[in-house]
């Protein structure tokens, strides 16, 4: 049996990346051993992990990454080879330039898997050179679009069986019953820090509040932004209808309470959200960023794509959906267009297939 390990920064920190990583690890600990290394820890583990998955960290306090890069280098080593790992998954951009020391200190065979986008970022050239070195460093990179894997090729002149795409997947239960057209609740959920741009969708809704005063917006999350974005909402004087959640399990569950999703976000990998909806059969606003919600959201047809800091433009998609119970169930209808490209059955069987090539 092959032992596989995920190296994440914090595995305490909730998150779209924690939460995929968690979900593969889950599914591939049916054929391997598998291992999550967390860097740091420094809050409770909020994940659920399947029977046999080792969970560890290295320390229990954040540093300057340089600092992490070089405190962190021996205790990876040492676990990694002490316990014999076979393949390594650097999970993010920390864990890309902490983890790729190992090319130097073990035999493992080692993947930098890149959640982000090349090129949303390429005027900031600390994290293009994080990318750089983690993937030259790494025998493998796996991007999570097309689009991302062609930027890698051309912007860094790698060979083309370096890059592989593996998109996120999403697990279809059918578990869902029929799109409830009398809710007048939105939806929006994300770690609330400057890229998901929360701080955009407030600002749309000041200017649909008093229009749909039976509508609200419920946002799920938790992040370094919180305190700032519930001054917003209190200065916009719309805290009546827009609603901080907070982190929830199980979100699925309440999915189908809401009309529609809005993802304001700046810059996306892929984002495992638009999938979890689409499965709910929820229409999707979305600004139309460089990589993730073209993959997943066909425009105007089970969602909107609207151009990016066009806030006009995302505010009055959202109004033909307020007013329009018809458009609603018509994006709804055609919510599974595209989801089956993203089963979980033949996303792992990627995963299978990049590890047994080592």
């Amino acid at each position: 049996m092959k032992k596989i390990a995920f190296v994440v920064y914090n595995i305490s920190d909730w998150g779209g990346l924690n939460q995929v990583v968690v979900n593969v690890a889950n599914e591939l600990a049916k054929k391997y051993e598998i291992h999550i290394i967390s860097l740091f820890l420094n809050d409770e583990i909020r994940y659920s992990f399947a029977a046999g998955v080792k969970v560890v960290s290295l320390s229990n306090e954040s540093k300057r990454l340089s600092v992490m890069r070089k405190e962190l280098k021996k205790p990876l080593k040492e676990y990694v080879n002490d316990n014999n790992i076979d393949a390594v998954f650097l999970e993010g951009d920390y864990p890309g330039f902490i983890g790729s020391t190992l090319r130097f200190t073990s035999k493992a065979k080692l993947v930098f898997h890149e959640h982000g986008s090349l090129m949303s970022q390429w005027e900031r050239k600390d994290i293009v050179f994080i990318r750089f070195l983690s993937s030259f460093l790494t025998n493998k990179t796996i991007t999570l679009t097309e689009r991302n894997r062609r930027d890698y090729i051309k912007k860094f002149k790698y060979s083309k069986n370096k890059i592989v795409t593996i998109p996120n997947w999403i697990d279809l239960k059918n578990k869902y019953k029929d799109y409830d057209m009398d809710s007048r609740k939105i939806l929006a959920v994300g770690r609330l820090n400057y890229e998901k741009g929360f701080d955009t969708l407030i600002k749309i809704w000041s200017n649909l509040a008093e229009q749909f005063p039976e509508w609200s917006i419920d946002l799920y999350g938790d992040g370094p932004e919180k305190g700032k974005l519930k001054q917003l909402v209190i200065k916009e004087n719309i805290d009546s209808s827009f609603h901080f959640m907070g982190w929830q399990n199980n979100l699925e569950k309440i999915f189908q309470d809401y009309a529609f999703f809005v993802m304001p976000s700046l810059r996306e990998g892929f984002p495992l959200i638009l999938l979890e909806v689409q499965e709910a059969k929820l229409p999707i606003i979305s600004f139309d960023i460089l990589t993730g919600p073209r993959e997943i959201v066909t425009d105007s047809v089970n969602g909107y794509l609207v151009k990016p800091n066009d806030l006009e433009g995302f505010q009055n998609k959202m109004k033909i959906l307020m007013t329009s119970g018809q458009k609603r169930l018509e994006l709804s209808n055609n919510s599974d267009i595209t989801i089956n490209n993203f089963s979980k059955e033949l996303i792992t069987s990627k995963w299978i297939e990049l590890i047994e090539s080592f």
